[in-house]
């Protein structure tokens, strides 16, 4: 049994080092989780390094982390100057999070009379407050998971610099699709691709009610398409190249290749925390492949969140989208590992591959939102290929249309209207279609119970099927 321990640790020692800094975080906010994460911590006693790495990075990051102070004056009329992380339109004012030249995330009320830029440098004229005295508990805990603690209405704005020459690329590129794409057309082009959310709000009721909300924000989904579409064009150049393919692995050369166009696209998609998290993921699983890490698939996600605790502290663990990212990337390791267990043809292992995704999906949306859409399953099948696989490309090629003559870009721009307005209409008709089905807000510990059952009963049918397929292969010989 120790021997069957040892190796586990040894083949996945960020796992227990990970359960080592969930159980402090757990206990810190006193979650019955603890239960579990303690549980797998306690065999890294069997490899003690484990257990002072997870001890020396916890002391770290509560030396470097400390609670957030407020400053007597800043909490009241001040003029600052702040870089804006990112704008969002709501009914009457301009939502923004912005970081001012003490290092201090602040969330503003602007009125809409001013234009903010991501990205752009600005100075504010602001009443500025603790968000401890916010009434809504959920907006409080939403500003605390980016890092915000200080809120407040802005009275005065004004902007000082634009950007970098990336950021200006990218207003560009938004520009030209707003210019060329009907409305709510361009919405979607500037909130999916180039994370720009301020006019979204009229659309993401459709987005909502399809369950495919994961669409509007730049994130694995995204870096994973767009490392597929890059990839796939330099193994089709490299492959028709003579020099290349007789004397180097065309897979490494694609993927290096997909990765400085995926770098290229991660610069100008706004730079959010979930494009920065997917990058890093989507890099670490190419290099796994480069270098023939893949079974320590694990593993890598296991580091990465660990590195994320390094950079962003507790926090990111109340993060919902990183929750929501860890998990269901987990179990797209899982589930990928299973389809090449079943040796299945293409067509099934995909198919096999988004039901379970959507099936195992469930549990935290129970958790976290308290409902589920009845047409998810439909419209994550459909909408994500027809968005990662047309809008995506088509996205890209605007980027190189942007810059030509009008009379060469207008038709490539009538052609991506006309792809995202069915694109649109699919959306619509599965949004009117689905019903919204509301249930209390399930446990933490109840969802943990039925992940660990349906792994059980997974891997149950799968040794029953394979027993069944052995048995006819002998039974045909």
């Amino acid at each position: 049994m120790k021997s069957i321990i040892l190796k586990v640790l040894h083949e996945y020692p960020f796992a227990f080092v990970l359960s080592g800094i969930l159980s402090v975080y757990f206990f810190s906010e006193k979650s019955p989780l603890l239960f579990f994460s303690f549980t797998v911590f306690a065999l890294a006693i069997f490899r003690i390094k484990l257990v002072l790495l997870s001890v020396i990075l916890v002391f770290l990051v509560l030396l470097l982390y400390k609670s957030e102070k407020i400053p007597q004056n800043f909490e009241q009329d001040s003029e600052f100057k702040a870089h804006i992380i990112s704008v969002k339109e709501q009914s009457r004012f301009l939502g923004v999070i912005a970081k001012s030249d003490s290092s201090k995330k602040v969330f503003l009320y602007v009125p809409k009379k001013y234009t903010i830029n991501d990205s752009g440098y600005y100075l504010f004229f602001a009443k500025l407050k603790s968000i401890d005295g916010l009434k809504d508990d959920g907006f409080r805990d939403y500003l605390k998971s980016k890092n915000v603690y200080y809120y407040g209405f802005a009275y005065y704005a004004k902007c000082l610099s634009t950007g970098t020459i990336l950021d200006n690329f990218r207003r560009k590129i938004i520009r030209e699709n707003y210019y060329f794409l009907k409305d709510p057309h361009d919405r979607l082009i500037e909130a999916a691709v180039f994370g720009d959310t301020k006019r979204i709000s009229p659309i993401i009721d459709y987005f909502k009610k399809t369950q495919t909300v994961h669409i509007l924000s730049v994130s694995g989904v995204h870096m994973s398409f767009a490392f597929a579409i890059f990839y796939l064009l330099f193994f089709k150049f490299f492959s028709n190249l003579k020099l290349f393919y007789n004397k180097y692995n065309l897979k490494i050369l694609a993927s290096l290749g997909g990765i400085v166009f995926t770098l290229l696209y991660f610069n100008i998609s706004g730079l959010e925390i979930p494009a920065v998290r997917s990058f890093i993921m989507m890099l670490l699983f190419v290099f796994s492949i480069i270098f023939g890490w893949q079974k320590n698939a694990y593993n890598i996600l296991f580091f990465v969140a660990c590195a994320f605790f390094i950079f962003f502290g507790f926090e990111v663990f109340s993060d919902i989208s990183f929750v929501l990212s860890f998990v269901m990337t987990f179990f797209a390791i899982y589930f990928a590992n299973v389809v090449s267990r079943l040796r299945l043809k293409k067509f099934y292992a995909f198919l096999f591959f988004s039901i379970f995704m959507s099936i195992f999906s469930i549990p935290l949306s129970l958790h976290y939102f308290g409902y589920i859409s009845t047409t998810s399953f439909v419209s994550n099948l459909i909408l994500d290929p027809y968005f990662g696989f047309l809008i995506m490309p088509l996205s890209f090629l605007s980027v190189f249309f942007t810059f030509l003559p009008y009379y060469i870009k207008w038709p490539f721009f009538l052609l991506f209207d006309f792809a995202i307005k069915i694109y649109f209409q699919i959306l619509i008709f599965l949004s009117d279609a689905a019903r919204i089905i509301h249930t209390t807000q399930i446990g933490s510990i109840f969802v943990v119970t039925l992940y660990l059952a349906g792994i059980a009963v997974l891997e149950f049918l799968i040794y029953k099927f394979n027993a069944a397929f052995s048995l006819k292969a002998d039974l045909s010989r």
